[in-house]
């Protein structure tokens, strides 16, 4: 049986574990309204990551839907509803 974190990528689980590793610990959560604390938490987690030892921000942007981006150290990982739909469109054009 899988647990969350052995679900993920093994390219973004790279990416996540040199964002603890650098001098910038930081992950920005991009939502479509104010995460709380057990929400944030919960995301943080399920990446892998504890939210202690990263300064997580959050940015609330109304376009994207639902769903979520997260970004760090000049990445992001993109699973906005808006970008899923976009791609559904795309398919059937």
């Amino acid at each position: 049986m899988q647990t969350k974190t052995q679900s993920i990528d093994p390219k973004i689980r790279a990416l996540l574990t040199s964002l603890i590793a650098s001098d910038n610990r930081t992950l920005t959560l991009v939502t479509s309204y104010e995460l709380s604390d057990h929400e944030t938490k919960s995301i943080v987690e399920g990446l892998g990551l504890k939210a202690e030892e990263i300064n997580i921000d959050q940015e609330i942007d109304k376009s994207i839907l639902g769903g979520l981006i997260i970004k760090f150290n000049g990445y992001y990982l993109d699973l906005s509803l808006k970008t899923k739909l976009n791609q559904i469109v795309g398919n059937l054009n």
